[in-house]
């Protein structure tokens, strides 16, 4: 028998760019029933963000938008107060969207994680369209 300690994943790397800043994390609170959906860019997210919220409200009708529910916490479109006093608010249990790599995302034992892997060559072709939407203004 070995004396090892488990080892858990650590941030090691902050990420940062127009869209989301990873430190936005360290200012969030779990809580132990929380659930992350962790996804790349494009690989269904809104689609795991309503199953879970469907899970999470027994099947029952959605009482806010899936972006309200499941806000995106690293996302630096909204302020981080706004989103998270929001997220305090709730009194359900709750489901934090991200598309940040583990290398950059808190760790926390007592959070269920679901991650969402597709396809790269059909993420690709999503996130060149989605891209292609976007005005070189809003990527400053």
């Amino acid at each position: 028998m070995s004396n090892s300690v488990e080892k858990l994943p650590a941030v090691t790397h902050p990420y940062q760019n127009h869209m989301m800043d990873s430190l936005r994390w360290n200012f969030f609170t779990p809580r132990a029933d929380d659930i992350v959906v962790a996804t790349s860019y494009k690989a269904g997210t809104t689609w795991v963000q309503a199953i879970v919220g469907n899970l999470i409200f027994g099947g029952q009708p959605l009482p806010g938008s899936i972006h309200d529910l499941s806000p995106w916490l690293d996302n630096r479109m909204f302020p981080l107060e706004l989103v998270l006093t929001a997220l305090e608010r709730q009194t359900h249990r709750r489901s934090i969207k991200t598309h940040l790599p583990l290398d950059s995302l808190p760790f926390d034992r007592r959070v269920k994680y679901v991650y969402v892997g597709r396809d790269p060559r059909d993420v690709f072709m999503s996130f060149w369209n989605f891209d292609g939407n976007f005005s070189p203004e809003l990527l400053k």
